[in-house]
């Protein structure tokens, strides 16, 4: 497990391990968090990532005057529930602010919103505000033996919408697209819905033992990168529009390459830094792009991009060339977009991309600001010569074109205003979109192996360090050792007798 989320100090996880009578678990926390969020016991072991789905709505409300005192329901007039919230400044008065209620959710643009848009009431329906018991799921999931009781731990996890991997000393892997999903009709919630129409309303949820799932697949492996999850066969309407299109498929692949793995396998998928994205499309660009009016530097571009193996590794320049090239060549196909009054997401990577190989006579492929009708074979051109200046300037600023230089993660801190207790500049390779999906500030904030054995053989890493303390020797002890791929073994103590091990007193207790 490798979930990926922002890059801070003080580290977003504490890694820690649980004993009472009842349960002995090991792994990582949040900040009130009632025991294990990612972990093992010496049974099961479980991680997570977002389950990637559509369980937020907005409704437009009609109110009954400027007072927002009533609003229209059912060809009736509702009462607004008005809430007064006290939100303390230190050193001055609290500032009070009123806060509407309808049955669908809280008024988030109201009169009161500063904006250019159309001031008009919007409600926003969201399954983290129907509360649940997150919190028993985890104390659940920390004590449990087997697969049954796993999946009995989740049924009360609501929000946010997770996908829970699992594996057993029982032989058993699984995985669980776990949360409270509205059970819509489709394409509901794709656009604005009518506050006033209950056939809007969210009818019901999805069962819970109908989420999607699977336990002990033919293919011998269960995997969740933020992909679709389900296929045609499944009953229920399933969408969002980000669903991960590339970092899946690669690691599908790995896990069909052989029939058995080992460790440093799972450590050398975490740190697979290959750009299936631009494997995809970059040898299209290079083939059908008109190279004849090329000038000698841009030819020393090409030439270097066209070499390059699609791994994103931090000494390469070739990553850093796409990454350009891809950025102009997506926005001039879709300028069309961006020059509207009212802001639209550009589709999806997957569906320019299979656009660009395509459908190379697409309307969308002219630019708007030239005579011509130009041809996705046009805007390879084009944007490669755009890209090549960008690149120059670049050089000029950075010294180099290496992909560590020009991505520069960091890990910062929280408060951003405070750069002294911040890493900057880490070697590490990857991007959003690669397994190892670590963009500018953003990645993989904790990475566990298990093996299932007895005790369980763990290893682990995250981006910080154990304490929250910038004075503290132990504050950014890990993040090197994170960006260089390595791990630390997670030292799983069984018994009494293992603190008089020196190994386990080290680990407890870093020596000063």
């Amino acid at each position: 497990n490798d979930p990926h989320l922002g890059l801070n100090l003080p580290s977003i996880w504490y890694v820690l391990q649980l004993h009472s009578p009842n349960q002995n678990v090991f792994g990582a926390s949040l900040p009130g968090a009632a025991g294990i969020v990612i972990g093992f016991n010496n049974n099961i072991s479980w991680g997570v990532t977002n389950a990637t789905r559509d369980v937020k709505d907005w409704y437009k409300i009609q109110f009954r005057d400027d007072s927002n005192s009533e609003y229209l329901y059912a060809g009736e007039w509702n009462k607004v529930e008005k809430r007064i919230e006290e939100i303390k400044i230190k050193g001055e008065d609290s500032y009070y602010d009123t806060v509407s209620y309808t049955h669908h959710g809280p008024i988030s643009y109201d009169g009161s919103f500063g904006s250019d848009n159309e001031r008009v009431g919007f409600a926003m329906k969201w399954t983290g505000h129907l509360g649940g018991n997150n919190q028993r799921s985890l104390m659940d999931i920390n004590k449990a033996q087997n697969y049954d009781e796993y999946v009995a731990a989740l049924e009360h996890f609501a929000a946010p919408a997770q996908n829970f991997i699992f594996s057993s000393t029982d032989g058993d892997i699984a995985l669980w697209v776990n949360g409270k999903f509205p059970n819509k009709w489709e394409e509901q919630g794709k656009f604005v819905l009518d506050g006033s129409n209950p056939e809007h309303d969210w009818q019901g949820f999805i069962p819970h033992e109908h989420n999607a799932h699977v336990k002990n697949p033919e293919r011998g492996f269960v995997s969740s990168a933020n992909q679709h999850p389900t296929d045609e066969t499944y009953p229920y309407y399933v969408f969002n529009d980000g669903y991960e299109t590339y970092r899946n498929r690669v690691i599908n692949d790995f896990f069909r390459s052989k029939e058995q793995f080992d460790i440093q396998d799972f450590k050398d998928l975490h740190n697979n830094n290959y750009n299936l994205k631009a494997a995809e499309l970059l040898p299209t660009m290079v083939e059908q792009m008109n190279k004849s009016s090329l000038n000698a530097q841009e030819i020393l571009y090409l030439t270097e991009v066209r070499s390059w193996d699609f791994y994103n590794d931090i000494e390469k320049e070739g990553p850093t060339i796409w990454e350009r090239w891809w950025i102009q060549v997506r926005n001039m196909v879709w300028d069309e977009l961006a020059a509207e009054d009212f802001e639209v997401d550009y589709p999806m990577t997957y569906q320019t991309i299979h656009l660009l190989k395509n459908e190379p006579n697409l309307d969308f492929m002219d630019i708007q600001e030239t005579p011509e009708k130009e041809t996705a074979q046009d805007l390879f051109l084009l944007s490669f010569k755009k890209a090549v200046e960008e690149l120059e300037r670049i050089k000029s600023r950075n010294g180099d074109l290496t992909w560590g230089e020009y991505k520069g993660t960091y890990v910062g801190h929280l408060l951003q205003g405070l750069p002294a207790f911040s890493r900057f500049d880490l070697s590490i390779g990857g991007n959003s979109g690669i397994v190892n999906a670590t963009s500018k500030n953003h990645g993989p904030s904790w990475r566990m192996i298990v093996e299932m054995t007895d005790p369980p053989t763990a290893f682990g890493i995250y981006p910080g360090g154990q304490s929250g303390n910038p004075g503290s020797k132990f504050y950014d002890n890990y993040i090197d050792r994170w960006a260089a791929g390595e791990y630390i073994g997670l030292e799983f103590m069984q018994s009494e007798e293992d603190l008089n091990n020196p190994l386990f007193i080290q680990t407890i207790k870093p020596q000063k």
